[in-house]
């Protein structure tokens, strides 16, 4: 565990030296001002639903999509050149050691903006933290939450590899049109049919970031399934053609 703790702090310090520490001090502030709607604009006094709402506010889910690609960008910029590259025994465990070190800012800022959405909750709104229910599925809303919050989060990381991916592949002006689409996408209507079958599952990506009713619970799951080994295989796809293009230039 020891161990494990020490290599976390040396992944964040090699962070800090690639994207800058100013510049997370900046994404962490930024990420507490973009959870300042959402408090203020929350139809509930209890601290679950604004969780939930948070959670399907695409303005903030924007930012997060937008911020931490733009950094993760700015740190494969800053460790492209083949110095660099020397301290890794062969592109693969660059691009593993790359991957863990996206993982973990993903995970702070995900976990700052649940931390300031709490925070500013509580200090707004009191200390509502009586347990509701999904009326839709007859189960406690914390327990929805954290099936929706796991696949919030392994849906962001997908979506910000996937664009490293691309960058790494095509350069900044590809990752950047993809990232103009991912964001366009979130303007589109939104899913409001019910969903009774998996022929009636959405396919748009930004569904998943958002409530859409299912007849039953185990159906949602399976959708979210589905778009998840979706998502793998285009990222397997993708790696498999950058480490063909990467094997004959180096």
């Amino acid at each position: 565990m020891k161990n494990k703790l020490k290599n976390l702090k040396g992944q964040i310090n090699d962070i800090g030296n690639f994207v800058g520490f100013k510049r997370i001090g900046i994404v962490i502030f930024l990420t507490f001002l973009s959870v300042i709607p959402n408090v203020y604009s929350t139809s509930s006094p209890n601290i679950w639903n604004s969780l939930f709402e948070l959670g399907i506010n695409h303005v903030h889910i924007i930012f997060l999509i937008a911020i931490i690609s733009y950094n993760v960008i700015c740190m494969a910029e800053a460790t492209k050149n083949s110095n660099f590259l020397i301290r890794y025994a062969g592109y693969k465990n660059y691009l593993k050691d790359q991957i863990k070190k996206i993982l973990i800012i993903i995970f702070l800022v995900f976990i700052f903006s649940l931390f300031f959405e709490i925070l500013l909750h509580i200090i707004f709104r009191g200390w509502d933290f009586n347990f509701l229910d999904i009326k839709i599925y007859e189960m406690p809303i914390i327990v929805y939450l954290l099936f929706y919050y796991l696949r919030f989060y392994l849906f962001l990381s997908l979506i910000i590899i996937l664009i490293y991916f691309l960058y790494q592949i095509g350069g900044k002006i590809l990752a950047y049109i993809v990232l103009l689409l991912v964001i366009f996408s979130f303007s589109l209507d939104i899913y409001t049919k019910t969903v009774n079958s998996l022929f009636e599952i959405p396919l748009l990506l930004t569904n998943y970031f958002q409530f859409v009713n299912y007849s039953n619970f185990f159906l949602e799951i399976t959708a979210s399934f589905l778009q998840f080994y979706i998502l793998i295989g285009i990222m397997f796809l993708l790696k498999y053609i950058l480490m063909n293009k990467k094997e004959n230039i180096l």
